[in-house]
């Protein structure tokens, strides 16, 4: 083999190589460009879902008028300054007071547009309900849990409420959730409520 030959060779696997970095380059660039799609896609996906919880938990706040309830504290969810979603909120949406009683309990909104395939219905995580159950201890107040099911955030086909005392799974059997179905009227007192929930 001759000197010229070696060269040439030497030049086509360093051409070869140079196309191997050329090639790696693009798919890291694709990789990227989908990763920067589904990270895209995740965030409007958290959007979307932000807003209907915020949509369904302002329509489960209007099963409360203020001339029954007074509101004692709402969980804020974003930063009002920055306009920043807050993770780390750790107590039910709301805390409320029967303006006839003062008697003060919690509620939590969960917004479901469907049901699982077996008709069951997740309404939160395992761990997710142990902390409600912890601030119920804690706290020693009430936590009921309002699920908004089908139809829209701001107009469910279907409302469910329980009390957290009467839930031991965060997954319901459509026979047991349809023995909190209520109908979408207002509450007018805690004890109207309670005996909705236990009719």
């Amino acid at each position: 083999m001759s000197i010229f030959d070696k060269f040439s060779r030497k030049k086509s696997d360093s051409e070869k190589s140079e196309e191997i970095k050329v090639q790696e380059e693009k798919v890291e660039e694709l990789l990227e460009e989908k990763t920067a799609t589904e990270n895209e896609s995740n965030e409007q996906k958290k959007e979307g879902n932000y807003k209907k919880g915020t949509d369904f938990e302002n329509y489960a706040l209007s099963l409360f008028p203020e001339d029954a309830f007074s509101m004692v504290q709402r969980a804020i969810s974003f930063d009002p300054l920055t306009g920043r979603r807050m993770e780390g909120c750790l107590n039910p949406d709301f805390k409320l007071r029967d303006k006839n009683t003062g008697a003060i309990f919690w509620v939590e909104c969960k917004y479901r547009s469907h049901t699982n395939p077996d008709k069951s219905l997740t309404w939160c995580t395992y761990e997710k309900m142990m902390k409600y159950k912890d601030i119920r201890e804690k706290t020693n107040l009430n936590v009921y849990i309002i699920i908004g099911l089908g139809g829209s955030p701001s107009d469910p086909a279907e409302l469910f409420c329980f009390n957290l005392d009467d839930m031991k799974y965060s997954k319901m059997y459509q026979s047991v959730y349809m023995k909190y179905n209520i109908d979408k009227k207002a509450f007018y007192s805690l004890d109207n409520l309670n005996k909705r929930i236990n009719h």
